[in-house]
């Protein structure tokens, strides 16, 4: 449930703050230097702000994965918007499109493959800081049994949480593959006719 809420709500804002970022050089000038101020600290040192915050628990945990998928995706986002051809961009208009319509009805699906991109990459990250919020700050989870097994050096219980952190992992990126993949099939033509 962290991890599915952290890469949705972390997903949702880096695909609407790096379509804005990409698309309006204004809002770039504002956000993107604050952005990559915060982007090369580690998202682990927000932990005890995380926790004098919101206290120990879910909260602090769903914060940093949020946060931390964010910053992954919005990455991606950004590459994927500056990437799309003018002609694409500059046909639109020629037919009567608006900003508004160009950026949804031709950068966003134009920039899916980066998206789909740093989703995956978002997902994997998801669960790399959530299993270390669940270490020090949430006191259940796979995080906080693996931490507890390092403690005991109860060597069967690591390696069975390390098992089943990596298995999940591969589920949730096979559901986003499954889920967003069918989105990019004219992608896939568009790759096998160019090569």
């Amino acid at each position: 449930m962290r991890v599915f809420v952290g890469l949705v709500v972390g997903s949702a804002l880096a695909i609407f703050v790096g379509m804005l970022v990409g698309w309006y050089s204004i809002v770039e000038r504002v956000f993107d230097p604050v952005i990559q101020i915060l982007r090369p600290i580690p998202k682990t040192a927000f932990l005890p702000f995380a926790i004098l915050i919101f206290g120990i628990g879910n909260p602090p945990a769903l914060f940093l994965t949020i946060y931390g998928v964010f910053l992954t995706v919005y990455i991606q986002i950004i590459v994927g918007v500056k990437l799309v051809p003018r002609d694409l961009k500059r046909a639109a208009r020629m037919l009567g499109a608006k900003d508004r319509d160009i950026l949804l009805r031709v950068v966003l699906p134009a920039a899916l493959p980066s998206i789909f991109a740093g989703v995956r990459v978002g997902a994997a990250y998801a669960w790399l800081i959530l299993i270390l919020a669940e270490m020090l700050a949430v006191g259940e989870g796979f995080g906080f049994v693996l931490w507890r097994g390092y403690e005991n050096l109860r060597m069967d219980v690591v390696v069975m949480c390390m098992f089943c952190i990596g298995m999940f992992g591969y589920l949730t990126d096979r559901i986003i593959v499954a889920g967003l993949g069918r989105q990019l099939r004219w992608a896939q033509s568009a790759a096998e006719t160019r090569f």
